[in-house]
């Protein structure tokens, strides 16, 4: 199939949550899941001060992964759910997701 899958010892996960002005966003909520049956947890945790949340992937690379992040505290911006399929290479993932005002809150 020429499909070539390597094993990593541990693949490092970052998602960095800004707001659509790209300033951080401390305290959103991060979840990445692997986009299949099992749906194994691979970060499930609040961005940290610099708005990022991390965690590592040690089973087999590429591998389809669903990050979501949400962001609505009461009394304050409430921000639209986010939601997009990524992969994690060999080399990990890093990924930047800006989370849009929610125009109803």
């Amino acid at each position: 199939s020429g499909d070539t899958v390597t094993v990593a010892a541990s693949a490092p996960v970052t998602i960095t949550v800004k707001d659509e002005s790209q300033t951080v966003i401390s305290g959103a909520r991060v979840g990445v899941y692997t986009n299949d049956a099992s749906r194994t947890e691979i970060i499930n945790s609040n961005t940290n001060v610099s708005g990022v949340a991390s965690g590592s992937w040690t089973g087999s690379t590429p591998q389809s992964v669903e990050v979501r992040a949400r962001y609505s505290p009461s009394g304050s911006t409430r921000y639209l759910p986010f939601s997009q399929i990524a992969t994690i290479s060999g080399s990990g993932l890093s990924l930047d997701v800006t989370l849009r005002e929610d125009p109803n809150a």
